[in-house]
Order: C-alpha cells, then structure tokens, then sequence
C-alpha cells in the first residue's frame, strides 16, 4: 500500500466533482511487486560496510483495472521494472 501525503489528492473525492466522478481514491495505491536483493559485505579496510543491490517488478492496482478493461492496454504497459544499489556505511 503507498499513500502520497498531499491536499492535492484524497481518500474520498471532494465535493466538487459530481457523485462518483471518481470510483477510485487518488491518495492510496496498492501494488503488487516482486523482487529481489544480494548483499555484499566489504571489510573492515572500505569506507562503507556493505553494498546491497536489488531489482523490483511491480504494479498498482489501477493499471490491472485498465488492462482488464481496456483490450489496447498490454501486460509490459502495467509493470514497473526498477533497479538499485544501497551502500551502508553504518
């Protein structure tokens, strides 16, 4: 689940737009994702303790609603493919 915390999205749709404009909330995503990480420690003589590296395929739940409704969305259209290195120096 990720939330984005800001006045320009909601939970529940203002006012201003006319009943069940909006079917879905604008604040809160939920995903699906799968991944993986291998870490690597550097020894006692590097300046960081360990590098870590990970890559993430993942999706919300708003793409899989446009792909089972609209035929023209593909499966590569709705997925996130994401790549990363994290250095710890503590």
């Amino acid at each position: 689940m990720n939330t984005v915390l800001s006045d320009d999205f909601w939970v529940k749709e203002p006012e201003r737009y006319p009943n069940n404009y909006y079917k879905f909330s604008t604040r809160v995503r939920f995903h699906i994702f799968t991944g993986q990480r291998i870490a690597f420690d550097l020894g006692p003589h590097s300046p960081f303790r360990r590098i870590t590296a990970f890559y993430e395929l993942s999706t919300c739940d708003l793409y899989v609603i446009s792909s089972a409704t609209n035929k023209y969305v593909r499966t590569w259209d709705i997925l996130s493919l994401s790549f990363g290195v994290k250095l710890h120096i503590l």
